[in-house]
Formats: structure tokens, C-alpha cells, sequence
């Protein structure tokens, strides 16, 4: 209740199925930081989150005096920022952590255009370089190595394997080859032996002829010979 401060603040949740911001101040601030507190206030909530701005206002009692006590018993200006409605659709504006710390930035921001303040420029620090250790370098590099080694071991039993398929088809090739020359020399045989026995055979067929005129001709000098025989008898 002191003048400490330049100005106070009560941050509320509206209710009653309406939509929008406004902020409350006393009477005795007309004109003075409390209303253009309000003003600044409502205006940048309502552009920030896109709702409507139902603007700076006061309200009193029956006797005259400013409804909310926040206002009415403080000596530095006040104000009661009615952020939005709780039982409407706004609350979604405001229903997480984040969405409640940008609802906090619009108000100190538009306290400080009130105030004629502005905003201080921060440059963000450059984050320090995380450089690795000695250690964890070489054992990143040990890690790349082994990993090359990897793959090197799993290309070279490839071919190992396309080279002993290779081999083994070549060896299956040769192997076929080879029956294949021994078959045919084989043939080659049978047809030279066929060949001979088909000449012995013509050899044959021709003697067996000579033979049978031979037989003939001397089967009928011995008949002409019994034939004298009997005769002379």
C-alpha cells in the first residue's frame, strides 16, 4: 500500500460467455499512467492473439468509490487486466505453459509502451564451440576405422564366395567336357570297329561266292565221272 511502484497489475481470467480482453483502472487515473496502462495493455493483447478488444475501463461502486479493491485501496496506479474469457473459446489462447508465458510478454509490453519504455535489444551469446576431447576424437576415429574394416571384411567375403561359385562351375564345366571327349572317343571306336567287321564281312560274302562256284563246278565233273564210270561198266 506504499508508493514504491510506479504501477501494480492483477492478471485475471474473465467469465460470463464473452470474448476479448480488457483492463480495468481506478477513476483517479484518468489521464494518467492507470488509464493509458489500460489502453496500452488491452490493445496489445487483443492484437497479439487476435481477439477483440473491449478496451481500458472503470467501474465503481454504489458509492462512488472503484469496484475492485485491487484498484480502489493501492496508492500506485493500478490496473486489472481481464486477459480473456475461461468459459469460452479464448481459453485455448492460454491453455498451455508457452501459450501463457507470450500472454505475460504481450501485458509487459504493453506496460512499457505506457511507460515509454523500450525494449532492450539482447544479442544472443555465440554458445561456446563444444569441442571434443583428444580421447573422444580418437575414439571417434577408432570407431570410423572399425567400421570401414566392417564393411571392407563384408565386401571381400563376397567375392570370396563369387569366386569359389566361379570356381566351382568352371570345375563342373570341365568335368562335362571331359565326359563329353571320352564319350565321344568312345563312338569313334565303335564306329572304327563297325567299319572293320563290315569289311571282314564283304571279305567274307565275296569268298563264301567263289567258294560255292568252285563246289559246283566240281560236283558236276563228279557226276559226268559216275556217269562214265557206269557207263563203262
Amino acid at each position: 500500500k506504499d508508493n514504491t511502484y510506479a504501477l501494480l497489475a492483477e492478471i485475471h481470467l474473465n467469465a460470463g460467455g464473452g470474448t476479448g480482453t480488457e483492463v480495468y483502472y481506478s477513476q483517479a487515473s484518468k489521464g494518467a499512467l492507470g488509464q493509458k496502462a489500460a489502453e496500452k495493455i488491452s490493445a496489445q493483447i487483443a492484437s497479439d492473439f487476435s481477439i477483440r478488444n473491449r478496451g481500458a475501463k472503470t467501474r465503481l461502486r454504489s458509492d462512488g468509490r472503484d469496484y475492485f479493491a485491487i484498484i480502489r485501496d493501492t496508492k500506485p496506479h493500478a490496473v486489472l487486466v481481464e486477459t480473456l474469457f475461461i468459459d469460452t473459446n479464448d481459453i485455448y489462447l492460454v491453455d498451455t505453459a508457452m501459450k501463457q508465458c507470450l500472454m505475460g510478454k504481450s501485458i509487459a509490453v504493453g506496460i512499457a509502451n505506457a511507460m515509454g519504455l523500450k525494449a532492450k535489444v539482447v544479442t544472443p551469446s555465440k554458445p561456446a564451440e563444444n569441442k571434443p576431447s583428444e580421447v573422444e576424437t580418437l575414439n571417434n576415429t577408432i570407431k570410423a576405422l572399425n567400421a570401414k574394416i566392417a564393411t571392407l571384411e563384408a565386401d571381400y567375403k563376397v567375392l570370396q564366395e563369387s569366386k569359389a561359385k566361379l570356381i566351382s562351375e568352371n570345375e563342373l564345366i570341365k568335368i562335362r567336357n571331359e565326359e563329353l571327349a571320352d564319350k565321344c572317343d568312345e563312338q569313334q571306336e565303335k564306329i572304327i570297329s563297325l567299319n572293320t567287321q563290315i569289311e571282314e564281312y564283304k571279305k567274307h560274302t565275296c569268298t563264301i561266292s567263289e567258294d560255292k562256284i568252285t563246289v559246283g563246278q566240281a560236283l558236276s565233273v563228279l557226276v559226268k565221272a559216275i556217269k562214265q564210270a557206269f557207263t563203262k561198266e
